[in-house]
C-alpha cells in the first residue's frame, strides 16, 4: 500500500535498532544479520522514497525468514515491521478525515433538502386543503343530484316523476282509445241512420215506415256509444289534469338537474381549481425530486460508510499485525521497548475505535434530529441509516472499551516491571498509561458507565505522583490538565446544528423589512437584530455558525456603517461573537 507521508519515528527507531546489531562477524549468524540489515535498510528506503509500505513490509518479511540463523537481529526486523504496520495504520487514519468530510457534507445536504421537503409538504397540505374545499363543493352538488342518506336526489325525484308521468299517459291513452273506439261506432251508426233517413224520404207506405223505424233504432243504439265516449272523454280530461300537475314538475326537475350539472362543470373547470391542480402537480414533482435527492445522499453516505468501514478494518488489521510483531520480541535488550509499543498499539486501536464510535454517533444524532424536523414525511431510508449508525456506534464503543482494558493491562504489567524510574522509557510507560486511563474515562462517560469512571480515575490518581516525580513539568502538561478538568470538552450535540442555524437564518431573512427603513428607525432595527444574533449559541458548532449566520452578521454590520449618524452598540452583541 502506497501512502504519501512517513513518520520519522519509524525511521529513527528502526535505524537505532539497525545500529544496535551492525558490525557482526562473518559467522552464519553474522551473515544472516547483515542480510537482515540490508533488507531493513532497503525497506526503510522504500518507505522514505516511494512511500510504499506493502513493498517495504515484503522486504522485512524476507528478513524475518532468516529465523534462528540471525536470532539477535530478528528482533530488529520485528520492531521495524511493527513500526511500519503501526505507522501505516496511522497514515490510514488520515484517510478517514476526507471520508468524514464527505459524510458531513452529504448530511448537510440531507438537512437542507429535508427542510425544503418539509416546506414543500406543508405547501402540499395547504393546497390539498384548498382542493378539498373545492371537492367538498362538488360533492355537495353531486349529492343534490345523486342524493344522500338524508335526502333523495334530483335524479331520483326526476325518475319517479317521469315514471309517474309515463303511467298517467299510458292510462290516459287507454281512455283516449276507448273514446276513439266509441266515437268510431257513433260515426258508423250515424252514417247508417242518415242512410235510412234519406231512403225513407224517397219512399212511401210500409217501406217508408220500416226505414223510419230502422233510423230510430240506430239513433237509440248511438246513445249507448255516446255515453261510453263521454265517460272515456271524462277520464281523458281527468288524466290531463293530473298530467298537468306532474308534467311541470318533470320540467322543473330537468331544469334543476341541468343547472346543478352546469354548476359542477363550472367548479371543475374554474380557473382557481385548474391553478390548484397545476400547483399540486408542480409541488408533487418537486417533492419527488427532493425525495430522489435524499435517496441519492443517503446512498452516498452508505457508500462512504462502507469505505470508512474498510479503512477502519484495515487500520485494525495493521495494528493487529504490529501487535504480533512486537509480541514476538523476547530478547532482554528489546523486550521492554517492544512491550511499550505493544501497549501503545492496543491504546491506538482503542483510540481509533473510539473515533469511529464518535463518527457513527455524531451521524446517528444528526440523522435523528433531521428526521424529527421532518417527521411528517416518509423517511424510512434515513431512519434505517440512523438505526444502523447508532448500532455501529454502540459496537465500536464496546470494542474500544475492551481494547482500553487490554492496553491498560499491558501498561500495568510494564508499570509494575519498570515503572517508578526517571529514565525515558519508565516515564513514557507512566505517562502513556495515564493517557490510556484518561481515554477510558472519557469513553466510559460517553457510555454512561460511571462506575468505570470512578474506578479508572482512582487508578490514575495513583500514577499522577509517579509521573510528577519522573517529570517535574508533568503537573502543567496537557495530560495532567485533562484530569484536572482544565480543558474544554464539548459533547456531541443532540440537535442538528445545520438545521438549527438555518432555521434562525430564515427568521432573519423574514425580517428583511429593515432594508426599506430610513435613518434612526433603520438603526434601531439593525441594533435589535444584531442583539438577537448575539444571543445565538455559537459554541455548539462554530464552523456551521460562521458558514450560515456569519454572512447575516456581516451584512447587518456593513449596512449599519452606511446609515447616517452613529449608533451606540454597547452590549448589542457578544464581544466574543467570532
Amino acid at each position: 500500500m502506497k501512502v504519501i507521508g512517513k513518520t520519522s519515528l519509524v525511521i529513527a527507531i528502526s535505524c537505532f535498532l539497525i545500529l544496535g546489531f551492525s558490525g557482526c562477524s562473518d559467522s552464519p549468524e553474522g551473515k544472516a544479520s547483515r542480510l537482515i540489515e540490508e533488507s531493513i535498510s532497503k525497506a526503510l528506503s522504500i518507505v522514505e522514497i516511494e512511500g510504499d509500505y506493502d513493498k517495504a513490509l515484503k522486504e522485512i518479511d524476507k528478513a524475518l525468514r532468516q529465523g534462528p540463523k540471525a536470532k539477535s537481529a530478528i528482533d530488529a526486523a520485528l520492531m521495524v515491521a511493527g513500526n511500519l504496520n503501526y505507522d501505516l495504520a496511522d497514515q490510514l487514519q488520515e484517510q478517514l478525515i476526507s471520508n468524514i468530510g464527505s459524510v458531513n457534507e452529504l448530511t448537510d445536504k440531507i438537512s437542507v433538502v429535508g427542510q425544503e421537503l418539509s416546506y414543500l409538504q406543508i405547501e402540499k397540505n395547504q393546497l390539498e386543503s384548498l382542493m378539498e374545499s373545492s371537492d367538498q363543493q362538488i360533492d355537495q352538488l353531486e349529492k343534490l343530484i345523486k342524493g344522500s342518506d338524508d335526502n333523495i336526489g334530483i335524479e331520483k325525484h326526476l325518475q319517479e316523476a317521469e315514471e309517474k308521468l309515463s303511467v298517467l299517459r299510458e292510462e290516459q291513452n287507454v281512455f283516449i282509445q276507448e273514446e276513439q273506439q266509441a266515437q268510431d261506432q257513433i260515426n258508423i251508426i250515424q252514417e247508417q241512420a242518415d242512410d235510412r233517413l234519406r231512403q225513407s224520404q224517397m219512399v212511401t207506405g210500409d217501406r217508408k215506415h220500416q226505414l223510419e223505424n230502422e233510423y230510430y233504432r240506430f239513433v237509440m243504439d248511438k246513445k249507448e256509444y255516446l255515453v261510453q265516449a263521454q265517460a272515456a272523454l271524462d277520464k281523458v280530461k281527468e288524466f290531463e289534469s293530473r298530467i298537468a300537475i306532474v308534467e311541470p314538475l318533470v320540467v322543473k326537475l330537468e331544469n334543476d338537474l341541468a343547472e346543478v350539472e352546469q354548476n359542477i362543470e363550472a367548479v371543475e373547470t374554474s380557473a382557481e381549481r385548474s391553478e390548484l391542480k397545476r400547483q399540486l402537480s408542480d409541488v408533487g414533482v418537486l417533492i419527488e425530486e427532493k425525495e430522489s435527492q435524499l435517496t441519492q445522499f443517503v446512498n452516498g453516505i452508505k457508500q462512504s460508510q462502507e469505505e470508512y468501514g474498510k479503512i477502519q478494518e484495515e487500520i485494525g488489521t495493521r495494528i493487529d499485525e504490529a501487535i504480533k510483531n512486537f509480541d514476538k520480541i523476547k530478547s532482554r535488550h528489546n523486550r521492554d521497548a517492544a512491550a511499550l509499543r505493544l501497549a501503545d498499539c492496543y491504546y491506538s486501536k482503542a483510540l481509533s475505535d473510539t473515533s469511529a464510535m464518535g463518527y457513527y454517533k455524531h451521524l446517528s444524532v444528526r440523522l435523528r434530529a433531521i428526521s424529527l424536523g421532518i417527521e411528517e414525511l416518509s423517511m424510512t431510508n434515513i431512519g434505517s441509516l440512523e438505526s444502523q449508525s447508532s448500532q455501529a456506534a454502540e459496537d465500536y464503543g464496546n470494542m474500544s472499551m475492551e481494547e482500553y482494558d487490554m492496553a491498560i493491562e499491558e501498561y500495568d504489567k510494564l508499570e509494575k516491571l519498570i515503572g517508578g524510574g526517571k529514565d525515558e522509557l519508565s516515564c513514557n510507560v507512566t505517562q502513556n498509561y495515564i493517557l490510556a486511563l484518561y481515554g477510558k474515562t472519557m469513553l466510559a462517560e460517553q457510555l454512561d458507565k460511571y462506575d468505570i469512571v470512578d474506578e479508572t480515575l482512582a487508578k490514575a490518581d495513583e500514577l499522577m505522583e509517579k509521573a510528577s516525580q519522573c517529570d517535574p513539568d508533568f503537573p502543567e502538561s496537557i495530560t495532567a490538565r485533562l484530569f484536572k478538568g482544565e480543558t474544554n470538552f464539548v459533547p456531541t450535540m443532540e440537535v442538528d446544528s445545520t438545521t438549527y442555524y438555518n432555521q434562525i437564518k430564515d427568521q432573519f431573512d423574514n425580517r428583511s423589512s429593515w432594508k426599506s427603513l430610513k435613518g434612526e428607525e433603520q438603526k434601531e432595527e439593525i441594533k435589535n437584530m444584531l442583539t438577537s444574533l448575539g444571543k445565538v449559541n455559537r459554541s455548539r458548532d462554530p464552523e456551521e455558525f460562521d458558514r450560515i449566520l456569519g454572512p447575516v452578521k456581516k451584512e447587518l454590520e456593513a449596512a449599519l456603517t452606511k446609515v447616517p449618524g452613529e449608533l451606540d452598540m454597547t452590549g448589542a452583541i457578544d464581544p466574543n461573537f467570532f
